[in-house]
This record gives C-alpha cells, sequence and structure tokens, in this order.
C-alpha cells in the first residue's frame, strides 16, 4: 500500500469471528511467541486481518507481507533469512531479509502451503526457536517479530497427499482463526458497501449511495471472489458512473459481477480433469518444475491475453524470457503445453483470471494449438461451455 492510499478497516460483525480475533489480539499483546494461522479463501480479507490485529495489539513496527507462491524455491531460505555478502554467486552485498526487516513488528507469510518441501523442516525449526542464520552465516539471530501465516488451501490435505509436513502442520494451526466466505456473512455486505462507498474514487472524489433493494439484491449473491470481488465491483461502477448521479443502481453494479466461477465445474468435466491428471507423471511441486509460481503465471496470462494486439510470437518470447531466462526456444506450442499442464495440475488457478482472459486461452487451445484434450474440456467448463 502507498502511502497516498487510504488506510483500510476490518469490517465485519460475525460474533465467532469477533471471538478469534480477540484471541489472536491477546497473543499478540502478551509477545507474540506463538505463530497465528489464518484461513479462507481468496478475496476474504486474511492480509487486512493480519494488520488489524497489529493494529488492535499495538504493534507498531513494520508489517513485512510476502507470499511464498512468489518465491523460487531456490531463493526461498536467502528472502526469508536474509544472506552475508558473497553467500553464492550474485551476493554482492549482505541482506537482511524478511526476518531481519520485520523485527519488533510482524511477519506475514500467505500461502503458506507452498514452502518447498525440501525447506520445511528448517522452517519448523525456525517457528520453533524463533531463530534463524542468514545463509553463508554461522551465527543465529532471535527472532522479535509476531508469525503471521495465511493460506486458502487445505493443509490438511496437503499432509495426507505428503507434501506438507505434519509436524509443521500442528506447529503453525495451534492459533487458527478461519474467514468465512462473505456468502456465509451475508449480513456484513451493507456494512461493506457502504464502506466502500464512503471511500472517494476517482479525481472528483465521488461519493455516491445505493438503495435497499440494491443490498438485498447483491446479499442474494454467491461471490465467489469474496469481499475483493464486491469491493471491485462497487468501485468501477461508481467510477463509471453517469456525472449527475446520486443513487447507484443494482444494474450499474451487476455490470461488474461475474457470478460465473460460483459454483463447481460440472461432473463430466470434472472426471476428465481427474483422468488426464492421473495419466500424466506426477512431479512433486509443478510451481518448482515450471519455475513460475501461480500468481506470477495468472500475471503473465492477464498481461499477454487480455491484449489482443500481442500475438502468439511475442507471447512465446515473453514466456521464455521472464519463467525459461531467455534459454529456450520461443516455440508457441511448446509455451502452451506447458500453461495447460500447470492447469491440470493446479486446475484451481485458473479462477483467479479475468473471465475475458480465460475465454481467449481456451481459444486458443481448442483451435487445434494443442489439440482437443482433458484440459481444454476443463476450461471449458470452467465457462460453462461445452467442450
Amino acid at each position: 500500500m502507498s502511502s497516498a492510499d487510504p488506510p483500510k478497516a476490518w469490517i465485519g460483525r460475525s460474533p465467532t469471528l469477533a471471538a478469534s480475533v480477540n484471541q489472536a489480539t491477546n497473543i499478540a499483546k502478551a509477545g507474540g511467541r506463538t505463530p497465528i494461522m489464518i484461513c479462507g479463501e481468496t478475496g476474504t480479507g486474511k492480509t487486512l486481518l493480519g494488520e488489524e490485529i497489529a493494529r488492535r495489539a499495538g504493534i507498531s513496527g513494520p508489517f513485512v507481507y510476502r507470499s511464498c507462491a512468489d518465491i523460487s524455491a531456490s531463493l526461498f531460505e536467502s528472502e526469508l533469512f536474509g544472506h552475508i555478502k558473497g553467500a553464492f554467486t550474485g551476493a554482492t552485498r549482505a541482506s537482511s531479509g524478511m526476518c531481519g526487516t520485520a523485527q519488533g513488528g510482524i511477519l506475514f507469510l500467505d500461502e503458506i502451503g507452498e514452502v518447498p518441501l525440501d525447506l520445511q523442516a528448517k522452517f519448523l525449526s525456525f517457528v520453533e526457536r524463533r531463530q534463524y542464520t542468514p545463509v553463508g552465516s554461522n551465527r543465529a539471530q532471535p527472532l522479535s517479530a509476531l508469525l503471521i501465516f495465511a493460506t486458502n488451501a487445505d493443509l490438511a490435505d496437503r499432509v495426507r497427499q505428503g507434501r506438507f509436513r505434519r509436524d509443521l502442520y500442528y506447529r503453525i494451526c495451534n492459533v487458527t482463526i478461519k474467514l468465512p466466505p462473505l456468502r456465509e456473512r451475508t449480513s456484513d455486505i451493507p456494512l461493506l458497501v457502504n464502506h466502500f462507498l464512503a471511500q472517494p474514487v476517482g479525481a472528483n472524489g465521488r461519493l455516491l449511495r445505493v438503495e435497499r433493494s440494491t443490498l438485498d439484491a447483491l446479499q442474494r449473491r454467491r461471490w465467489p471472489g469474496n469481499v475483493r470481488q464486491l469491493e471491485h465491483a462497487i468501485r468501477n461502477a461508481v467510477m463509471t458512473a453517469d456525472p449527475d448521479c446520486e443513487v447507484l443502481s443494482l444494474l450499474e453494479i451487476e455490470r461488474y459481477i461475474d457470478d460465473s466461477l460460483s459454483g463447481p465445474a460440472p461432473e463430466a468435466a470434472q472426471s476428465e480433469i481427474g483422468a488426464f491428471s492421473t495419466s500424466l507423471p506426477r512431479r512433486r511441486g509443478m510451481y518448482n518444475q515450471l519455475r513460475c509460481p501461480s500468481t506470477a503465471l495468472v500475471a503473465f496470462l492477464v498481461e499477454v491475453y487480455g491484449n489482443p494486439a500481442i500475438d502468439r510470437g511475442t507471447v512465446a518470447r515473453l514466456y521464455v524470457q521472464r519463467f525459461r531466462d531467455g534459454k529456450a526456444q520461443p516455440n508457441y506450442l511448446a509455451v502452451v503445453q506447458e500453461i495447460e499442464r500447470h492447469l491440470v495440475d493446479t486446475p484451481e488457478f485458473f479462477n483467479n483470471l479475468p473471465l475475458d482472459v480465460q475465454k481467449r486461452l481456451h481459444l486458443h487451445m481448442s483451435q487445434g494449438v494443442t489439440g482437443k484434450s482433458c484440459a481444454t474440456a476443463a476450461l471449458a467448463a470452467c465457462l460453462g461451455e461445452t467442450p
């Protein structure tokens, strides 16, 4: 968040959630030696809740946020613990890492399920001892920051699959706050809508209002993107409303609501996803195999498939530069096949793509680029189409 951005506030009246937040706040006030886990779907406000805990606990130190999915496996230890000068090739100067930067404040690690499996034992020791050793050093440093972890994944299921250590799971999940999706806290929607409307949007700082009937209609929706989706819909509707508008209509808001991903894919497509997944050799950590975490790949797909002016050759060249260090031939067919394999191994990441990007990606796959496949069927199912 830049200094120009208005501070965001936690909005919600759920008694159960309030009790969990109070528990986490008490832990933070007591010195914060016990880590806090925040679980919830994408867009439910996990980072915002972490900031709210810091505010309530009176923690004035730095709030250091990082998504574990954005860190490559080879650099994970250095990014987290820091390194000394000359610790490895390219380490021309020392780095304090996230731990050093967060001292006296909060270290918020999102998508904690993406910690590389071969580093989870060392990560467990770090959490238990609250000490870390920069790469290349032999001197342990004490950690004075509160640890807050977050995930939108089912960590227990990952433990059963052998993708997450059982001892680490129990260590970091002692204090867990479960954020309900917006569809399970619809009573908060009027509060949220009015809060978003109270924030000036655009150069003119327009402040609009909505009718009670509009709020009732918004409460009946499923909101697959949760609070983030609601906020974007309100803000976009305000920015594009008629200059003389004082009351924002439901129709203006609905222009920016996409409910196409509000339910599971049809059963037939689900079985096809499973069939194609088991036909591929299972690799430990498809993120590492592609060397591009899910969030980075989503950003790339939005960039290239959201721009009709970018041709296939440019897509291939950009992909190789960004995810292959420029060391592979920019072949479009190979690029789309890699994206398809990633989709099948981790199909949930597709849900983070805007609808127009999904449609263009599906079009490319279904026009003979990779041939008819179960991945193409899965894409079609996500879009509610017949492959």
